[in-house]
């Protein structure tokens, strides 16, 4: 048997804490949403990570959950460790729920890294650690958080879904990989040749784990340019470049090389994984370090699934967890865990973008729609303007927004003969995907039947409904669920016998 010690090391941005939508600025709680799941989702992370107790979890947006993690991992101790939770983030004035980074292990701690708050770079954003390993020997362990300004992930699915939908692009490669702003790249460059320069000065294994709000270049390389969903782009992500250059690989490619078979999709877990396969959370490593697997979590526990909850947010956070396991070598026999190896990761089936129903589109000239509830900037006429490109959402601002459900009539000029409808969801982000809906029709506009009700999938495709012979003037959908507690449209089509 090998010498050294092997480790499952988890990544994970808990998104507000586990509060999920519900956020501390400072001063006070924000709630977007008053759905009152924020003590639930806790309870339920917790005991997520009380399942999955792996050797060490470096934490993004732990913001005063701290304690209550290090008590769910020691739950149990009849396997003697012991965890001990260390804040990361330790601003100087720091409010309270500020604390974004941490680290959790029950490895000895032999040094926790001092506090450098040099901008771009603070405790805020990237710090950690020196832990002893059993097997002899130590790792440098780093929690990091990058900037999410300018993000890619939003106009990268627009690019792949227009290619997909046969419509002319709105943003090109180069446009794409530019989105890694001057910030992004500052960081990274001042984490790898300032603050592990300076911390990691030997040559023991380095660990540098989190939410670095970016992709990678090894998943959207020519190589994987007709990968699913990828539709030809190739993108070659400045950021994440800068980390390989400097002698970091990236675990979950490392274990599973292909891209297109094993995507490793995190964004957004808690949401909606749209159309594009996005990575946004990641573990490096550096040194004497073997990669022996790495998957991901993106649902939540079976005994947490079917509620009100488990609808509105799949996961406990908008990201996904990185699972993995490595082992560092060393002149003796060390820790190996108990449990089997970590489970293999998702291999997607990937469901295509259906043909379009038989029948007529209704003339867009000939019909006008009207919403019950609308973003000023996102009006109902969006969603029958024959763009895909613009979209109707209900009301966003201020909060709290408006609760489902939301109706979208559309009047079809005169009474028609219907073949089937298509709901085309946003093809630029996840908000308002209708996940649970009703189609009703009318001939006066004022009493609506019912025709069709069901659930969708939570992800951009369009969605068909049949209506053969159905006679109305006015179609009604109504969404009583969507993706992050909205309803958006970016078309809906009627279609009519010939």
């Amino acid at each position: 048997m090998a010498h050294g010690t092997v480790l499952d090391v988890m990544v994970f941005n808990i998104w507000h804490g586990g509060n999920l939508d519900k956020f501390w600025d400072g001063a006070a709680f924000n709630v977007v949403h008053r759905h009152g799941f924020e003590e639930q989702n806790k309870a339920e992370l917790l005991e997520f990570l009380a399942h999955e107790r792996p050797d060490l979890i470096l934490m993004v947006e732990t913001y005063g959950l701290g304690e209550r993690i290090e008590a769910a991992l020691n739950r149990r101790r009849e396997d003697g460790r012991v965890f001990r939770g260390v804040p990361i983030t330790r601003e100087q004035g720091q409010l309270p729920g500020r604390d974004n980074l941490w680290l959790f292990t029950w490895l000895p701690v032999e040094e926790v890294y001092p506090v450098v708050s040099e901008p771009p770079v603070t405790s805020f954003h990237f710090g950690g650690a020196r832990l002893g390993l059993p097997g002899g020997g130590h790792v440098h362990a780093f929690t990091a958080w990058i900037s999410h300004i300018a993000n890619a992930w939003g106009p990268v699915n627009q690019a792949a879904m227009e290619s997909a939908l046969g419509l002319e692009r709105s943003h090109w490669d180069e446009e794409l990989v530019a989105s890694d702003d001057p910030r992004r790249r500052e960081m990274a460059r001042t984490i790898l040749t300032e603050r592990v320069a300076a911390f990691a000065d030997d040559d023991a294994p380095v660990l540098l784990g989190g939410d670095l709000n970016t992709q990678t270049h090894l998943d959207w390389s020519p190589e994987f340019a007709d990968a699913p969903r990828h539709e030809g782009l190739v993108l070659h992500w400045p950021v994440m470049r800068m980390f390989a250059d400097a002698g970091f690989a990236d675990v979950f490619r490392t274990a599973h090389p292909d891209a297109a078979r094993y995507p490793g999709r995190t964004w957004t877990a808690g949401h909606s994984f749209m159309y594009a396969p996005m990575r946004l959370d990641y573990l490096l490593a550096r040194g004497d370090v073997e990669v022996l697997a790495s998957s991901t979590r993106t649902r939540r526990l079976p005994e947490h699934r079917g509620g009100a909850l488990d609808e509105l947010y799949p996961f406990y956070s908008d990201h996904g967890a990185v699972v993995s396991r490595l082992r560092f070598g060393g002149d003796r026999e060390g820790y190996r865990p108990e449990r089997p190896l970590v489970e293999e990761p998702e291999i997607v089936e990937w469901p295509e973008i259906p043909k379009e129903p038989a029948g007529r589109r209704v003339p867009r000239g000939e019909m006008s729609v009207q919403a019950s509830s609308a973003a000023s900037d996102h009006g109902a006429s969006l969603a029958v303007d024959g763009d895909p490109r613009t979209s109707w959402h209900s009301r966003a601002q201020p909060s709290p927004p408006d609760p489902h459900p939301h109706e979208l009539t559309v009047d079809l000029g005169n009474e028609r003969t219907l073949a089937a409808v298509r709901y085309q969801p946003p093809i630029d982000g996840y908000q308002g995907i209708v996940t649970r809906y009703t189609y009703s029709v009318s001939d006066d506009g004022q009493t609506f039947e019912p025709v069709s009700s069901g659930t969708w999938a939570r992800d951009s495709l369009p969605k068909d409904v049949l209506l053969p012979g159905v006679r109305a003037r006015y179609l009604r959908l109504t969404a009583h669920a969507g993706v992050a507690g909205y309803s958006a449209a970016a078309e809906l089509i009627p279609y009519v016998r010939d």
